[in-house]
This record gives structure tokens, sequence and C-alpha cells, in this order.
């Protein structure tokens, strides 16, 4: 995958080892990274066992960025170092969360009711406002392009309905309860005027699904897969009866994809908001292997005072969908995360089915994140 990352700062790069196998070919995957992310700059090698001492690393081969060690003791992949790489050496400080405004479509269902409790209890570590809206779409006319009149009656029923909702505020956490939160019925078709939404006032967008046999309510059902992939926010899809806990386990499921590394910086400032350990897991799929196992890679992230949580993990599974749903129940993942590209082909890793797929079946919170193509 090719990608440039704006190099501003003058960064340093040290490799510390005694040229052993191990440590040329952790040289060979750093070059080949630089190269990936078009980077020319030249990684200093340290052999001198007292200066190795003084870093305090616990074992070689070791890259350290700026002087502080990120890998050490393992050799990690080409595609392992660029991620890492990308990040420190891009505009680099992590992107604190901007999901401050988060809007809960609702048909009224218990699933959407569900999705609004829990963005209420999401939106107090994030400092957010709660927009709860429901889209009425009036009957269409006999051409099927025109609207009837809007109906004054039904829709104060359904503001009516909205306010109930809004009540339901006071039996959540005393947290979740100053919340601020808001409500609107919006007229128009559903799908539109959530992407026109999402697009004007929206950081996150959470909804609702249910549980039984993985199929979605109402409206939301055949909205949620077409707004994963085309709204201008990320979509958060709630599985139904899904009770909030603070997130702590976050699997982030890569595709290696290009222009995928946009996301990262946000990615890992929304994991170090809440002090989740950031699971980055890519899946191969090995069809003469159905053996499922798990390669990992131990990373350091430094972030001003502590470090970053993150965990590189290469899974080798039969599909994908298998080994990311055993990754995520083996390290009981609050949350996975998947990207998408906002015009997806059949080629993708997560093409429209997959992602289809995944919606229908997880059994926890799946935030689908959107990248533009490189």
């Amino acid at each position: 995958m090719n990608s440039t990352v704006n190099n501003q700062q003058k960064v340093t790069l040290q490799l510390l080892g005694i040229g052993s196998s191990d440590d040329r070919a952790l040289m060979q995957n750093v070059q080949q990274a630089l190269q990936q992310l078009s980077i020319n700059m030249t990684v200093e090698e340290i052999r001198d066992i007292n200066a190795m001492i003084e870093y305090g690393i616990s074992g070689i081969p070791a890259l350290l960025v700026d002087n502080k060690v990120i890998f050490q003791k393992v050799v990690p992949s080409v595609e392992d170092i660029r991620i890492v790489l990308s990040v420190l050496l891009g505009k680099s400080e992590m992107a604190q969360s901007s999901y401050q405004r988060i809007l809960v479509p609702t048909d009224f269902s218990a699933a959407s009711v569900s999705a609004f409790r829990y963005a209420c209890e999401l939106a107090v570590p994030l400092q957010a406002h709660v927009h709860l809206v429901h889209i009425h779409q009036p009957p269409i006319d006999m051409g099927g392009t025109v609207m009837a009149p809007k109906e004054p009656v039904v829709l104060h029923e359904k503001e009516a309905q909205l306010g109930q909702i809004m009540d339901i505020q006071k039996q959540l956490s005393p947290s979740a309860r100053k919340v601020p939160v808001s409500s609107e019925v919006i007229v128009g078709f559903v799908v539109d005027e959530l992407r026109r939404v999402s697009a004007q006032d929206t950081d996150l967008m959470v909804m609702g699904m249910t549980g039984d046999n993985g199929l979605l309510e109402k409206w939301l059902g055949t909205t949620a897969t077409e707004l994963s992939r085309r709204a201008a926010c990320p979509v958060l899809l709630m599985p139904d009866q899904y009770q909030y806990s603070p997130l702590r386990e976050i699997v982030y499921a890569s595709a290696y994809a290009p222009g995928e590394e946009q996301l990262l910086p946000s990615v890992l400032g929304f994991a170090n908001q809440f002090e989740a350990t950031l699971h980055f897991v890519h899946i191969e799929e090995v069809k003469s292997r159905p053996r499922y196992s798990v390669q990992k890679v131990p990373v350091f992230l430094p972030h001003d005072d502590h470090q970053v949580k993150l965990q590189l993990s290469t899974v080798n599974s039969k599909d994908v969908l298998t080994g990311l749903e055993k990754y995520s129940s083996d390290h009981e993942s609050d949350l996975l995360v998947m990207a998408t590209p906002r015009r997806s082909a059949i080629g993708d890793f997560f093409h429209r089915s997959t992602t289809r797929k995944m919606i229908l079946q997880t059994a926890a919170p799946l935030l689908i994140m959107h990248y533009e193509r490189n």
C-alpha cells in the first residue's frame, strides 16, 4: 500500500542490534516501510553494547523513534512498521476525539431506544450532545415522485413519542442524565435526510439493531448498511439491548488498504481518550490451514507522559468474519471498528457484502469509519 506522510519535523530513527540476521531483517523491513510512505530518511544503526544499555531495552533487535523504544525483541512486518511510522512520522499528534454531536435516528422500536440509552452514556466521556431524530416519510403520490402534504396531527404525535424516549434519560446514570439532549421530527426520505444531517450537524451516528436472527428493525433495516457506507460521519451500530460499559478493549480490523492510514490518528486518539487498548488486527485468510492462530507484535507508542495501549496482531483464519469474531470474543472486545472506502468496489477487503454480514451478526457495537481511497 503506497501513501505519503508529511514529515514536517526532524525525526530520528535508530536500530539497535549486533548485526544478526534478525537485525538485518528489521532494517530491510524498516527501509521498505519508509519507501512505501515516500519518506527519505536515514536509519542510524547502534551496535555499541554500552549505548544500547543506556536506552533501557530488554532485548534486540529494537527500533527507536526519537530515542524512544517502539519495537524490541521482534521483527515486525513491513506493514506493521508502516502503520506505526505513518502515525509517528505524520502530522503526528494523535487526534483527540471530535465526537461532540451524536445523532440517534429512531423508528420508536426497542432497538433504537437502546441505541439512545447507549448514546447518552457514551456522550459523557466524549462531552457530547445527543440529538434524537425521527424521519417521517409521508405517503408518495401515484407518480412516485412527490410526497403528499404534511400531516400536522401525525407529526405532533411523533414529537410526543420523541418526548417519551427523551424521558428515559432520567433512568440513566447520574452523569448521563446531565448530557444535553434535543429532538426533532424531519419530513422526507429516510436515507436522504439522514445522509444530509450526517454531513451538516453530526460527528457520530448511533443506530440500533436487533438480536433476533440478526435482522434490523423496521426502516432501520433498509438503511443501516447503506448509511454505514455512505454517511458523511462514522456510524456506530448497536446490538439490541446492549448495555453500555466503559470502553476498555477496542478491536480495529485493518485491511491494509490504500488510504486507510488516514484514520489511524483519529482511532488511536479515540482509544486513548477512554484509556482503552487498541487491537490493530489484520486477518489473513488461510484456506489450507483452517486452524485459527494469532501472531502478536508488542509495540510501545509514546504519547506525552504515558504509553498508548496498542497491540498489533495478525490472525490466520479460514475466513475474515470467523477470525474477527473469535479474536473479538477472546479479548472481550467492547467495540469493533471497521474501515471502508466511501466508494467500495467488489474487490475491497471489506466490500459491501462482508460489511453487511458483520452488521447482521456482530455481538458487540460496530463502528464503521470511512476514508478516501488513495
